[in-house]
């Protein structure tokens, strides 16, 4: 009989048309990043030792409650640990704050699961609450032929201003969209400042700081495929009838389309047929679709409507990121991007 890994989690961090949490690479804070790591390690010692007590009393009481108590944690650290036994590889770990919260991942093969590595995934607060446990198979990208697939067209960003990556590059430690044929090469995209996506409590989308920002054409097209009347989603929440929400497909010849989602209800002004400029404004940034909280999704696909064809790869030209001039390249989770001046300065 098969057995199925329990996963503990109250909501998904991942926001975007396919959602599977992932791992990411280390972000530039060194020290904040070895206390991460530190802690995760001990929680998931905790975690295959047993000590379900001492992860249940710093957990989110909303979080511990939604696992049935002392008792439901009790149980469900007891079946993972149960099922995948010992410890055998440690293949990767990472660490990274996110809108204020810290991510743990650690990426390992246990006894009990010999054909597959697990992922466990943990998120604590400021207050050091524990936020989110998952416990899952790793999951394995996409198969794709166009790994060495070189963008034809004069891609920009989407956007004004400066942009944070929440999910962008090529394997699942750096973005949750490579499971799916169309959205391999995805990426999504939020604005911080000081460290949080949005103001307050977070409870309105007028409270995130991406929310109603302008989205642009990254490069001269035709437009294939507009959505523009699905209600944008209250934070947390999210639409599994309409995954997309409101979006735009752009065909830019050659065999490739942009596709801009989670677009705020009611904000497109193009329609099917439209031929846009680079640059032309296509709608504004919402929260429509299968999006937990506002923000951009974008990728580059074969075919001229939403879920069809498979993923390319999509460069951009002619931006900055954290810091440094990229003249072309695929941005990268955790980076900080924004459109080169025109003057280059």
């Amino acid at each position: 009989m098969k057995r199925t890994i329990i996963a503990l989690s109250l909501v998904s961090t991942a926001f975007a048309l396919s959602a599977a949490p992932a791992a990411t690479q280390e972000s530039g804070d060194v020290r904040n990043d070895r206390m991460i790591l530190e802690r995760g390690r001990l929680l998931t010692g905790w975690l295959f030792d047993s000590r379900a007590d001492s992860i249940s009393e710093r957990m989110a009481e909303r979080y511990r409650s939604a696992l049935g108590g002392a008792e439901g944690v009790a149980r469900s650290v007891r079946s993972i640990s149960g099922q995948l036994g010992q410890e055998e590889d440690v293949e990767q770990e990472a660490a990274f704050t996110r809108t204020s919260d810290d991510h743990y991942y650690r990426i390992a093969r246990y006894a009990g699961a010999p054909a597959t590595t697990i992922t466990v995934h943990w998120a604590w607060n400021e207050a050091g609450e524990i936020t989110y446990l998952r416990v899952q198979p790793t999951p394995e990208p996409a198969v794709t032929g166009h790994e060495d697939y070189r963008t034809k067209a004069e891609l920009t960003l989407p956007f004004e201003g400066a942009w944070y990556v929440f999910w962008g590059g090529r394997e699942p430690h750096l973005n949750h969209h490579v499971r799916a044929p169309a959205q391999r090469f995805a990426y999504d995209f939020l604005v911080l400042e000081n460290g949080r996506s949005h103001t307050g409590t977070g409870g309105s989308n007028e409270d995130y700081h991406c929310f109603g920002r302008p989205i642009l054409a990254p490069a001269a097209g035709r437009v294939t495929d507009v959505v523009d009347t699905v209600p944008d989603n209250s934070p947390g929440e999210m639409n599994e009838e309409a995954p997309a929400g409101n979006h735009v497909v752009l065909d830019h010849g050659g065999g490739e389309h942009s596709v801009l989602a989670h677009l705020r209800r009611n904000s497109v002004i193009v329609e099917e047929g439209d031929r846009v400029e680079a640059g032309r404004r296509l709608g504004a940034c919402g929260n429509s679709g299968r999006s937990s909280e506002p923000h951009l999704h974008y990728h580059l696909q074969t075919e001229p409507e939403f879920g069809e064809g498979v993923g390319l790869p999509a460069s951009f030209h002619d931006y900055i990121a954290d810091g440094e001039l990229m003249e072309r390249g695929e941005p990268m989770r955790d980076q900080v991007i924004r459109p080169a001046p025109e003057d280059g300065g």
